[in-house]
């Protein structure tokens, strides 16, 4: 699971991240709270890094349908939303490559800008 927003805190905004992976029974959680960068997040593609981990997810965003979403406390924007489509991942521990994966399933929504007004 990964997730890349635009968070509001205080007047200010700033871009955080929350993601784990979860492989053989371990938890790996990578965060803004743990010191990720971004190094980058666009249609399609995330990029992460954390200390000795790294992590690319490349989502291929197919049969989307319009979502609801909040705007200035009303759900009355519209976002892509797919609920089932090919996601590769490659999960990197010091320079070795844990977990090298693809999947029909994956979940995917993108919304490239987001006007949030305090």
């Amino acid at each position: 699971m990964v997730s890349v927003a635009k968070i509001p805190f205080a007047g200010f905004h700033f871009q955080g991240c929350v993601c784990i992976v979860w492989l053989d029974g371990k938890e790996y959680r990578l965060a803004t709270y743990r010191g990720v960068k971004i190094l980058r997040c666009e249609r399609g593609v995330i990029e992460l890094a954390q200390g000795k981990y790294s992590l690319t997810v490349s989502i291929e965003q197919r049969n989307a349908h319009d979502l609801a979403a909040p705007q200035r406390g009303e759900m009355s924007r519209t976002i892509r939303e797919s609920a089932s489509c090919p996601v590769r991942i490659s999960f990197i521990d010091d320079g070795k490559v844990i977990l090298n994966a693809e999947n029909g399933y994956g979940s995917y929504e993108f919304v490239a800008r987001i006007n949030i007004k305090m």
